[in-house]
């Protein structure tokens, strides 16, 4: 019936018990813990954080891990949690006031396995964009190219180059970065974990 009331129709056979969550959270004394459901199914965790948050004023976070099975994460799990923040359902119609939070997602791949180690660290590096900015708290994008990567949140700065070292591409880089104002935090990727100093005097 929970489900139902914010989606407005049922999608989803025996999820979870909000005000079950709800107990099982409040046992948790620390206001800023963060949650992990890894076998999410229809959110139910995620809106018991987000509800717990408002009742209590806390600052928990939550992160829901799903494979997608049956679509449930784009048709469901989704939809319930940016529901229950905006407080519109996917139908337009109105569910509540909303609550203040943010909602990000990410899928997961898989690397293509290489005879060539090197070229397997980079296919890795191509996919940390995301890691770091959530590491950085600096998500809005600015510019991505083949090469690097800007993010901005407020006057706070990311800039990622994720290629292997290629003059022209470099200095263009050194520029994006040196015509920034504000806070500068830089990612440069090395094959042997060294750069040489003289690129970033």
């Amino acid at each position: 019936e929970d489900l139902k009331t914010v989606l407005g129709n049922n999608v989803f056979d025996f999820p979870k018990s909000l005000e079950l969550m709800l107990d099982i959270l409040k046992l948790i004394p620390n206001k800023n813990a963060l949650i992990l459901d890894f076998f999410a199914g229809s959110g139910t965790t995620g809106q018991a954080v987000l509800e717990l948050n408002k009742e209590d004023g806390g600052h928990r976070r939550f992160i829901l891990c799903t494979n997608n099975e049956n679509n449930i994460c784009t048709d469901v799990t989704y939809p319930r949690l940016k529901t229950v923040i905006t407080g519109i359902r996917p139908d337009g119609t109105k569910y509540s006031d909303g609550l203040p939070a943010n909602l990000y997602y990410f899928k997961t791949d898989f690397i293509e396995d290489q005879a060539n180690t090197e070229q397997a660290r980079y296919n890795l590096v191509e996919k940390v964009d995301a890691l770091l900015c959530i590491a950085e708290d600096v998500m809005e994008e600015v510019e991505r190219n083949d090469y690097s990567s800007h993010f901005i949140n407020g006057d706070k700065h990311l800039f990622i180059y994720n290629d292997y070292y290629n003059e022209t591409k470099f200095d263009e880089f050194k520029q994006r970065v040196l015509s920034a104002e504000g806070q500068k935090i830089v990612y440069v990727y090395a094959s042997d974990n060294n750069i040489d100093e003289t690129l970033i005097e």
